[in-house]
């Protein structure tokens, strides 16, 4: 598996009416050396198939049952090697420099 430099992760439970928005938003952005993984934590809403079929470039875990938020994390940690992991709520909306400015700040070494 290629390894990026960043990781964008979120982990869903039963959000789908937030996923166009939050996921156009992670695909607008100025930094383009990433990866995003959707962990489902919950799917009674049908996100994950809304997922799959808008944004197919999304690596998508599928542990089958409620995980929670942080053991679904968790699961990303151990799969994927990347410098760094972007934590995305599932109501964020980035703004077209997020992760680019992020890794200024990591880069500053002050």
């Amino acid at each position: 598996m290629k390894t990026n430099k960043v990781t964008i992760v979120q982990v869903i439970y039963n959000n789908r009416k937030f996923i166009e928005p939050v996921f156009s938003a992670i695909f607008a952005q100025t930094f383009i050396d990433f990866n995003v993984v959707a962990v489902i934590s919950g799917n009674e809403d049908n996100g994950k198939e809304l997922l799959m079929e808008k944004f197919p470039q999304v690596e998508i875990i599928d542990p089958g049952y409620n995980i929670g938020f942080a053991a679904g994390h968790n699961l990303v940690f151990e799969k994927y090697s990347s410098e760094l992991f972007q934590l995305v709520n599932p109501d964020l909306i980035m703004e077209p420099n997020y992760v680019e400015q992020m890794l200024k700040v990591f880069s500053d070494p002050k």
